[in-house]
């Protein structure tokens, strides 16, 4: 008995949208490319083909996996992220698009750096607390009810305060000199699968950047994940990697060690919500990678805590945030004392996604 492809697909997708996968053609046909090793072409060329028993078993098989819950990421063994192919298994979080935009604020922060200009003027940052929004909201839409008048007048003023500051900005920008020279030192803790480490590498490589990554996480396992990344795509030479709990192995072996910059993506899901995530992530993912303590926050009031001691002059600390948690860093941030600025970068969905803070 045999069976064309395009209807083996057909029933996948079917199972598989009943099982509520969220992409349930997409996993269906990314399954069957992972059995055969084929890519998109490839498999348009096999849709109108038969395969025997052996085969289609073979096939269901591997389907059967993904109805029980296991990521399609875990099942193939790799993910995309920023554009490269990383090796994952149930020892490393997937990485996802999310975390991209911690990776690319990193990059655009370098990229200024090195040339000696502000990068603020090309982020949306938002400084929950300093600038008082959400206590303010009301108020502002309460003074929306003033007279015309009243609010043209505040509106030219308002513009007359952003030419003066414009062209102030201007003025600081030619008398700016470049704040970095040389090589990069970077941190990437709780490093995972080493994605961001290495897309960090691979990206600035490309731009003609010298730079050299520490990566570090407590899972032995993760670190020989990333390990094993860093060699598959050739930034082995490029990376340090060191096992230990947050800062602890630094200051043991690194302590005069310091950083031009330290990213992160530190566990922060509440522990409460845990048992409410998809059955793929809450089943399958390590805990240890996800739980981020009563408040989801355990992990950034260490971070914050420490991270000045690791950071050279005006060096600056990125750390992935949940899309909600924008403000409870900035009140971190104040009660720590210990930093200049806050920032925080939203991602394209228009959420909180990186906290950023300068020393």
């Amino acid at each position: 008995m045999s069976i064309m492809v395009k209807e083996i697909l057909a029933m996948a997708e079917s199972a598989l949208k009943e099982a509520g996968c969220m992409d349930p053609k997409l996993d269906a046909e990314r399954l069957f490319q992972y059995q055969y090793n084929i890519d998109n072409t490839g498999l348009f060329l096999m849709k109108t083909k038969k395969l025997d028993q052996k085969e289609a078993e073979n096939y269901f098989e591997l389907l059967d996996i993904r109805l029980a819950g296991m990521p399609l990421q875990y099942i193939t063994g790799s993910q995309e992220f920023m554009g490269l192919s990383f090796k994952v298994n149930e020892n490393v979080l997937i990485p996802r698009q999310d975390t991209e935009t911690l990776v690319e604020t990193a990059l655009d922060y370098m990229k200024w750096a090195d040339v000696g200009q502000n990068p603020e003027a090309d982020y949306d940052y938002v400084n929950k607390l300093s600038n008082g929004e959400s206590q303010d909201q009301g108020q502002n839409q309460d003074q929306e009810s003033t007279q015309e008048s009243t609010q043209e007048s505040t509106q030219e003023q308002g513009n007359a305060i952003d030419n003066k500051n414009n062209r102030k900005r201007k003025k600081k920008s030619k008398k700016r000199k470049p704040k970095h020279k040389g090589e990069w030192k970077v941190l990437d803790l709780c490093c995972g699968s080493g994605a961001i480490g290495i897309s960090l590498i691979h990206h600035s490589v490309e731009a003609g950047k010298k730079i050299k990554v520490t990566a570090s996480d407590v899972s032995q396992k993760a670190i020989s994940v990333a390990i094993d990344n860093a060699a598959k795509l050739k930034m082995e030479k490029q990376m340090n990697f060191v096992r230990g709990d947050l800062f602890q192995p630094f200051k043991k072996r690194f302590s005069k060690q310091k950083f031009d910059l330290i990213v992160t993506n530190p566990p922060y899901i509440k522990s409460r919500e845990i048992p409410t995530l998809q059955r793929e992530v809450k089943d399958h993912e390590p805990m240890l990678a996800l739980d981020g303590g009563e408040d989801g926050l355990d992990f950034y009031k260490i971070i914050m805590l420490e991270a000045k001691d690791y950071l050279g002059k005006g060096g600056m600390l990125m750390m992935e945030i949940g899309h909600d948690q924008g403000a409870d860093i900035a009140e971190i941030f104040d009660r720590n004392g210990k930093y200049s600025k806050f920032r925080v970068v939203k991602d394209l969905a228009g959420h909180d996604r990186v906290a950023i803070i300068t020393y």
